[in-house]
């Protein structure tokens, strides 16, 4: 009795332990996972391409054998989380001023073969040091480093309100799209804010070079559509202060005519004063827009002594702060 016992256990135990290490080995596609669970990406026979340039929504091209459609690319680096330009001194990993965060996108697959994979950088990933991976049958490989670099943008002209400004980086075409946020002062937060959107006319373009122009008063982020990717590049601005003159008087009664030279404003633009009483009312001004400046006629707030106007720019839903503020002496009752 007692060896057939023991002629079971050597039987059972063999095939216990082999379901154990089958069990062990099976790893859920959809589950998250850890440092442990990362494997040699040699194993698997893939390979990054041994040197290039590469940016936010380049195309990369993974060589190596066996890829199928159920490949999937990681890409970790520091991330913009808010996806908005601005300053902190927290996770800045790579220097731009914005607060970053170690995380894991994936990228999207654009062609595959048996022999090749193309994947597009997300534009969620900012420029720096990245790394790759590749999850496949449910197992994330480390594949290797990749160095991001970052596009410039830059001011060229400014001529009657309209900027031309360039976007700089590498296999750049014209099927990219350029766009723009505008900056609108928020005037119950006291702050500029990004809200409004409008595309650029692109002028000129290489593979490494993208002219645009747009019409901007005060300041606007400029954003980079590529291969189904839309991400921050820079920032281009047009000062209200560096094109404009005012009126030279102080204060200015209910009714009297002002006008703001320069050779910024477009058809369409309006002044609109904001403050005037406790209640910090607004006030669209009756406006005109001529070739040397806008026109517009003082208001009358209805509330007596002097009275302090911020002026601001309505362009399109945006409003443009044009720091300056002015008073308006109202008859007294």
């Amino acid at each position: 009795m007692k060896e057939r016992i023991l002629k079971a256990g050597r039987v059972l135990l063999p095939m216990l332990l082999t379901a154990m290490m089958q069990v062990s080995c099976v790893e859920d596609e959809h589950a998250p996972f850890t440092d442990d669970s990362v494997a040699d990406g040699s194993t698997i026979n893939v390979m990054l391409p041994s040197y290039g340039e590469f940016y936010t929504g380049s195309v990369v091209t993974l060589r190596g054998t066996g890829f199928t459609a159920g490949d999937r690319v990681l890409v970790q680096n520091g991330t913009n989380e808010s996806g908005q330009p601005g300053y902190s001194e927290d996770l800045d990993y790579n220097g731009d001023g914005v607060a970053d965060v170690l995380t894991e996108v994936e990228a999207t697959v654009i062609n595959y073969g048996d022999t090749y994979l193309d994947f597009v950088i997300p534009g969620e990933i900012v420029w720096g040091n990245a790394t790759v991976y590749v999850v496949r049958n449910g197992v994330k490989y480390f594949i290797g480093y990749i160095q991001l670099y970052n596009y410039s943008c830059n001011t060229t002209s400014q001529t009657d309100g309209l900027t031309t400004f360039t976007v700089e980086g590498m296999d750049l075409s014209d099927v990219d799209r350029i766009f723009l946020r505008s900056m609108t002062f928020d005037n119950e937060g006291g702050i500029t804010v990004s809200t409004v959107e409008q595309e650029a006319n692109i002028l000129i373009y290489d593979d490494q070079m993208i002219e645009s122009a747009a019409y901007i008063l005060g300041e606007a982020q400029v954003y980079l559509e590529r291969n189904g990717e839309e991400f921050y590049v820079g920032q281009v601005s047009a000062p209200p202060y560096s094109c404009l003159s005012y009126p030279a008087a102080d204060t200015y009664r209910p009714g009297e005519t002002l006008t703001i030279g320069g050779q910024c404003f477009i058809q369409g633009d309006r002044v609109l004063l904001y403050g005037g009483n406790e209640n910090q009312d607004y006030h669209y001004a009756e406006t005109t827009v001529t070739a040397d400046g806008i026109t517009f006629v003082v208001p009358d707030s209805g509330d007596a002594g002097l009275v302090i106007y911020d002026v601001l720019i309505e362009r399109g839903g945006v409003y443009i702060f044009l720091d300056w503020n002015f008073m308006a002496e109202m008859d007294r009752i």
